[in-house]
Order: C-alpha cells, then structure tokens, then sequence
C-alpha cells in the first residue's frame, strides 16, 4: 500500500527556522557565549543544505504520522519513503510505501464438528513408561558385594595420552558410566562386566 502525502505551504519553512535555533542554542564563536550568537552572523555559519536535509526529514516524519493517524492505518513496519519533491510554491510532495495490517474476517465456524480420534494404550506401552519413569528416579546406592552387570552404574576416573603424556581436556574423574549402555567407551563397558564394583539399587 502507499500513500501520496502532500505537505502545506509554510510547513517547510517552519521547520528550517525550528532547525536554525536548534543550531543556534548550541553555536558559538570567540566573543560570544553559547547560543548568543546574532542571527545574521549565525546564518552566515550555516550548512544551508544540511540545514534544509534535516527540517525535510522533520516534515515528513511528523507529516506522515498524521497522514497515517488521520487514515485510520495500523502498518506493521516502518514505511518507505520515495518521490520526495519541492514544489514551486513551497510544498512538498512525497510518497509512503507501507504495510498495512491485514484485516482478518472470520467465515462460518458456528456448527463446525471435530471428532477426536480415540486413543489405545497397549499394557507394553504402559509398561515401558513405567520403567522409563522408574529409571529417571531411581536412587543409586553404593555396593561392595556382587558382580557388575549389565546397568549397574559405576564411576570412573580415566586419563587420555596422547604421545605418553596425559591429555588434560581428554581425563575426568568420577564419570558416570551406565554399564552396557554407554556409548563413549564401548570397551570398557565389556572389560567392566564381571568385576566387582558399586551396583545400582532401586
């Protein structure tokens, strides 16, 4: 969507005279103090280019949000502004290319039927849910009598060498290592097997 915003007479003008006494509260020059500065001798300091740059910038902004207010528009980014141009009698014309926010119309919902599949748990499903929770609580104990088995839970310090010198990124002490399950050290979970260590009580 855009918008052809054309601004009055005089608005251009008004807004160059805000931007000079803007500058002019912060100027100075040797012999006067800051913001004293005569007129005449400030506006010959002047950047008129940048000066009339900003008071367009000014008026477009503050003319496009009333355009926008006035319009009843809600747009959802800010808009983009092209065609900017300076007529003969003073005005200015420029053009917004914006997005609206859509207006969203509901159609017929009223007497809309939803069947809701039904659901089967089988007792295995029930089942693995029920070992899956228990796993997740389980409290571990340690244990100085029996074997380790497949699911015991041992901890273990280990150290990487690399070239006869240990690695310290690549050691740890007290892992936790799931016998059977543990994917990091396939190995030692088949050389664990057997050997007496802490074993997992529920």
């Amino acid at each position: 969507m855009s918008l052809r915003i054309h601004v009055a007479p005089g608005s251009m003008q008004e807004a160059i005279e805000h931007a000079k006494g803007e500058y002019g509260r912060r100027f100075s020059l040797p012999g006067f103090r800051r913001g004293k500065v005569p007129r005449a001798l400030l506006e010959r300091h002047l950047d008129m280019d940048r000066l009339r740059e900003e008071a367009t910038e000014r008026v477009i902004h503050e003319s496009y949000e009333v355009a926008i207010e006035s319009a009843g528009i809600t747009t959802l980014t800010a808009a983009r502004i092209e065609d900017i141009a300076h007529q003969e009698d003073d005005s200015l014309v420029f053009r917004a290319v914006l997005s609206v926010k859509p207006e969203i119309r509901l159609g017929p919902y009223q007497g809309l039927r939803l069947e809701q599949p039904a659901i089967e748990v089988t007792a295995e499903e029930v089942e693995t849910e029920i070992t899956r929770l228990r796993e997740r609580h389980a409290e571990y104990q340690p244990v100085t009598e029996g074997a380790i088995e497949a699911g015991d839970v041992v901890i273990v310090d280990y150290d990487l060498t690399l070239e006869g010198k240990r690695n310290e990124e690549g050691s740890a002490r007290g892992y936790p290592l799931t016998v059977g399950s543990d994917r990091l050290f396939p190995e030692l979970n088949e050389a664990l097997v057997a050997r007496r260590s802490a074993r997992r009580e529920r």
